[in-house]
């Protein structure tokens, strides 16, 4: 599908490595060749979630902002693509619970090295709540604590 490059011309081609305390160094993410009919597949867009899904870094995510480069993502990482009756903000916090932490630590599969293929059900049944409570609880959230402050500012 793609091929990263130190050239500046293409998407960005987000990997797992690549994101870092909720941050992306776009200026350090490669760009990539890739096909146009590839592109569609795999561009990611403001409010898209991206998280790893195997290696030892399995859980960690991203949400896509507005503003950042044309990008695609690798395949170790998941993309979630939401409704418009889901916040992105809300499930980008929830991915940084204590709850969401201890869910894929218990759903991780595999003998050497640790993966999800898929969000645990749980996750979805939390996350997927009324479209009203999950708007309620956004803007409350990112006010009750500096670190769920972080990652819902500039959202």
């Amino acid at each position: 599908m793609t091929m990263a490059n130190s050239r500046s011309s293409g998407p960005k081609y987000l990997r797992i490595t690549d994101i870092q305390n909720d941050t992306v160094d776009w200026s350090r993410v490669p760009s990539c060749n890739i096909e146009e009919d590839d592109v569609v597949k795999y561009k990611l867009q403001p409010g898209d979630l991206v998280f790893a899904r195997t290696g030892a870094t399995v859980g960690r995510s991203y949400l896509i902002r507005s503003g950042e480069p044309d990008s695609v993502f690798e395949s170790y990482l998941i993309r979630i693509r939401f409704g418009s009756d889901v916040d992105p903000r809300y499930v980008a916090c929830f991915f940084r619970s204590l709850s969401y932490w201890r869910q894929i630590s218990e759903s991780q599969a595999g003998i050497g090295q640790p993966n999800v293929l898929a969000l645990p059900c749980t996750i979805k049944r939390r996350v997927m709540g009324s479209a009203l409570a999950r708007n309620r609880c956004v803007a409350p959230a990112c006010k009750m604590s500096r670190p769920i402050w972080r990652c819902c500012a500039g959202l």
